[in-house]
């Protein structure tokens, strides 16, 4: 029996893993992963470029558009990045919110070359539980995950959650 989500996102501070659960789920489950970055770079979506937080601007609202036209072209979808949470709950989306250590995501982050200061913003963000709060003021009632985890461990999870295992 399929379970009834059509939309699984992927929220969390710049380096929990987002993407790597992702793609992890997508081969698992047959299903297209897509990056709100790359969707919303590739339909004209943002709004400049920030040059001291090194980072396109996406607009809160693309999330929603980029979402909803998937949606429309897909049967069942993954999206990921830092904004998913952005986007309207419905009965067939679901939301993960990933999270990460600090002294992980630190490394995670340096290994990518972050500028200091885009750590510690990002650090800052994690301690707050940023994503996970701003997921809860908007309706969501997401599955949060630590992404210390092996990868395995993390897709089993989301798997049973989503009631597809």
């Amino acid at each position: 029996m399929r379970s009834e989500w059509k939309s699984l996102l992927i929220t969390g501070t710049p380096g929990t893993g987002k993407t790597t659960l992702a793609h992890a789920l997508s081969s698992m489950l047959k299903i297209p992963a897509f990056s709100i970055r790359e969707e919303a770079e590739k339909h004209g979506l943002t709004e400049g470029y920030d040059a001291e937080r090194e980072a396109i601007i996406i607009p809160e609202e693309a999330v929603e558009e980029i979402l909803t036209r998937l949606e429309e072209e897909h049967e069942r979808l993954i999206l990921e990045g830092h904004l998913a949470h952005y986007a309207k709950p419905q009965s067939w989306r679901r939301l993960v919110v990933l999270e990460a250590p600090l002294p992980v995501l630190k490394h995670r982050l340096a290994e990518r070359g972050y500028p200091e200061g885009k750590v510690r913003e990002n650090l800052d963000a994690e301690i707050f539980k940023v994503c996970r709060v701003e997921a809860l003021e908007h309706g969501w009632q997401p599955l949060i995950l630590t992404s210390d985890m092996p990868v395995g461990e993390l897709t089993r999870r989301v798997r049973a959650w989503l009631g597809e295992e």
